[in-house]
């Protein structure tokens, strides 16, 4: 597991999980290089993984608002 957190300190930092429920959980975090994300994500051996083990990614993407 550490091999995973090192490979995600290269695209995203102050990580989050949360459980909803047995079977469900919530990550979130402060990506801040996307393009390594997306490349990350669409590597062939971490979609078979992903697959397997029935992980689904949702992306969102939250900004502030202007207060003015």
């Amino acid at each position: 597991m550490d091999e995973e957190a090192e490979k995600d300190g290269l695209f995203m930092e102050d990580v989050m999980i949360g459980k909803v429920d047995d079977h469900t959980a919530i990550m979130c975090a402060d990506v801040f290089d996307r393009e390594l994300q997306k490349k990350m994500l669409s590597d062939p051996a971490f979609i078979e993984m992903s697959e397997m083990m029935g992980i689904e990614y949702v992306e969102y993407e939250l900004k502030p608002t202007s207060t003015s």
